[in-house]
C-alpha cells in the first residue's frame, strides 16, 4: 500500500510540476526511440533543470524559469499492456545548455555541467527515481541552423531501456 501510494505522490507532484513552455520542437518519430513505445523529444526555452527531493527524500526534476537557458527533454513511454494493472512505464532524460551554445562535448564527470540527468517511472520496488547522469558522452555542435544532439550513457543505480539518444533540431 505505502509504495503504490508513493507512486501515486510522485506522479502526482510530476504532474503537477508542469509549467508553461515553449516547445521548439517535438518529435514522436525519433530514431533512439524502442520500437515497444513512443517518444518525444522538446526543446524548453528560457527554463532550467533542478534535481530536488521530497520530504521521503525522493528526487523528482523541478523545472524553472531561466533567461538563456535551454532544457533539452527526451521522454520514452513503454506501450502499456491493458491486461496489467500498474504496467505503466517512462523514462526521462534531461540536459541543460545556454541558449548560446554551438559546440559541446561532455564526458563522464563532465556531464553535470551540462546538468544531464535520468528518471526512470515505474512500479517497480526501489528503483524508480531521478539520478544525475555520471557516465557517458554528450557531444552537441550547430550546423546551420540546426543542432545535433547525440547522448550514450550509462545509469548504474537502476535499469534503464534508453542508453542512447540522437536528435537534430532547431532553436
Amino acid at each position: 500500500m505505502y509504495k503504490t501510494s508513493l507512486f501515486i505522490l510522485l506522479f502526482i507532484i510530476s504532474a503537477s510540476c508542469k509549467t508553461k513552455t515553449e516547445v521548439t520542437r517535438k518529435s514522436t518519430d525519433s530514431i533512439s526511440c524502442p520500437i515497444d513505445g513512443k517518444c518525444s523529444f522538446d526543446v524548453l526555452k528560457n527554463k532550467e533543470v533542478q534535481i530536488m527531493k521530497d520530504k521521503f527524500n525522493h528526487t523528482y526534476h523541478q523545472i524553472n524559469q531561466a533567461d538563456g537557458k535551454l532544457v533539452l527533454l527526451f521522454k520514452y513511454q513503454r506501450n502499456d499492456n491493458s491486461r496489467l494493472v500498474d504496467d505503466a512505464y517512462s523514462e526521462s532524460i534531461f540536459i541543460q545548455i545556454d541558449k548560446s551554445t554551438t559546440n559541446l562535448d561532455l564526458k563522464d564527470e563532465n556531464l553535470k555541467n551540462a546538468k544531464v540527468s535520468f528518471t526512470r517511472m515505474c512500479f517497480c520496488r526501489g528503483a524508480t527515481g531521478t539520478y544525475p547522469v555520471k557516465k557517458g558522452r554528450l557531444q552537441l555542435f550547430k550546423s546551420n541552423e540546426e543542432y545535433h544532439l547525440k547522448l550514450d550513457f550509462v545509469i548504474d543505480e537502476t535499469p534503464q531501456v534508453i542508453t542512447s539518444i540522437q536528435e537534430t533540431f532547431k532553436i
